[in-house]
């Protein structure tokens, strides 16, 4: 797999092997991951030491971090933490959030056969655990909501737990840029139903979402 620049600067990761489906053991992760700085590097440093993944949506193997990236398939935010808003766009607009006019995914992960994408928009990490406080919490929910509902995205799917891997050979990945978002920044592109003072939206908890 390699990395080349489109004539926007942005990295879009090229390889000829998707067809053959690679197994986890014939493929290595491209050394972008452990390059301090980028989007792909915070993949590795926020994803749980011990991640789920497979080579399908079930995800029922536990391999450490680095092995996991092998598969298509992994757990991208560690439980408890939220360090990663992902979108899941069951469309075939992977730049929705161009025309919804708002800021661009760190990392846009689409499925060469059918068009669909996740975006993956990195912000500062939110603890969600029942010790956590609610507020940001709730905060979190709504940017993530409004944020689902302009992008066509679905609702329900609320970053995962697990997600399509970043850089995989079955995927077209293109890295677009390393900034974190701070929660009111992405605020400022959407109506929320709550501010930050009040009280949030029910919506089900990320850590048990499909």
């Amino acid at each position: 797999m390699e990395s080349t620049l489109n004539a926007h600067g942005l990295h879009v990761w090229q390889d000829n092997s998707h067809r053959d489906k690679p197994k986890a053991s014939t493929y290595s992760p491209s050394e972008r991951f452990f390059e301090d700085g980028t989007a792909l590097n915070r993949i590795v440093l926020e994803a749980p030491y011990l991640a789920r993944c497979s080579d399908n949506k079930t995800a029922t193997l536990v391999r450490p971090r680095k092995y996991a990236l092998r598969y298509p398939y992994m757990q991208i935010n560690r439980p408890g933490m939220v360090s990663w808003l992902i979108f899941d766009l069951d469309h075939t607009n992977s730049l929705a959030w161009d025309d919804a006019r708002l800021p661009p995914p760190n990392l846009t992960v689409r499925n060469r056969n059918n068009g669909h994408s996740h975006l993956y928009y990195a912000i500062p990490s939110v603890c969600t655990t029942e010790n956590a406080r609610d507020k940001p919490i709730q905060y979190m929910k709504a940017v993530y909501a409004a944020f689902a509902i302009r992008l066509d995205a679905d609702t329900e799917y609320n970053s995962g737990p697990v997600a399509k891997t970043p850089g995989h050979p079955w995927w077209s990945t293109t890295e677009l840029h390393n900034h974190v978002y701070e929660l009111g920044e992405l605020a400022d592109y959407v109506d929320l139903e709550v501010t930050p003072w009040n009280k949030g939206p029910q919506l089900d908890d990320l850590p048990h979402s499909r």
